[in-house]
């Protein structure tokens, strides 16, 4: 989760802050050379290593509830060093697999387009997305399921701290669908003119809602975020006073 929570901050600057800075200064790779494309790259590598970190977290959550001996087997210890590998493998492997890719920023309307250099649009982008939306929702379901099974059925005993752990990302989880849907039919759908207009922002938003979403999630649910987010406000109320 603090991984994701890294992930989140780097997708939440590049596609809230740089969008905004681009957009008022009407940066575009036309005017302002390939660098802009390469930085569109950039943001494409992060969105699909986020997307592949937040899988690998629904599956560590979901074993915890189905199988404790292969949660152990595959996420105990340092191996969570394996895993960061892998979602980092992942993010490479999507950007190579699409060597014609011409990723840029619009910033008339608010958006990265992910194209290729034909103007077809990126399938690796919309599998993933899809993928991610079909996996995530799977996971989490079967979570719930076993957390229900385990907690009234079974009788087994569950830990106070993996409950909250597992409901803080399922919200995640809830939020990701619900942006990743969204995005999906803004970008793809066919639209009305006077709606399309507006899909670039709209775009932003709910990346803005998933990225920024994430903090406020951990700040409601998580108790030792809240109390340490109390004890910091302490301090600086107490240093503004002082």
């Amino acid at each position: 989760m603090v991984y994701t929570s890294i992930l989140d901050i780097i997708n939440l600057l590049n596609c809230a802050v740089m969008a905004g800075i681009l957009s008022i200064l009407e940066v575009t790779h036309c005017n302002s050379g390939i660098w802009v494309s390469y930085f569109s790259d950039h943001i494409m590598f992060f969105w699909l290593t986020y997307c592949c970190a937040a899988e690998v977290l629904a599956l560590n959550r979901v074993l915890e509830f189905v199988s404790s001996y292969w949660a152990a087997v595959l996420f105990e210890g340092k191996k969570i060093w394996i895993w960061i590998g892998i979602t980092v493998i992942y993010g490479v492997a999507g950007m190579l697999a699409v060597p014609d890719r011409f990723y840029f920023y619009n910033p008339y309307g608010g958006q990265y387009p992910c194209l290729r250099r034909t103007g077809q649009p990126n399938l690796i982008h919309i599998v993933n997305n899809f993928f991610k939306l079909g996996f995530i929702t799977t996971c989490y379901t079967l979570m719930l399921i076993f957390m229900y099974c385990r907690l009234y059925t079974l009788k087994n005993k569950i830990s106070t701290l993996q409950i909250k752990v597992s409901i803080q990302a399922l919200c995640m989880a809830i939020l990701a669908d619900a942006v990743t849907m969204g995005y999906l039919a803004a970008s793809y759908l066919p639209l009305s003119p006077e709606i399309v207009e507006y899909t670039g922002v709209f775009g932003e938003l709910l990346w803005i809602a998933l990225h920024g979403g994430t903090g406020i999630i951990y700040v409601v649910l998580n108790n030792s975020v809240n109390e340490k987010l109390k004890l910091t406000l302490k301090k600086a109320v107490h240093f503004c006073r002082s």
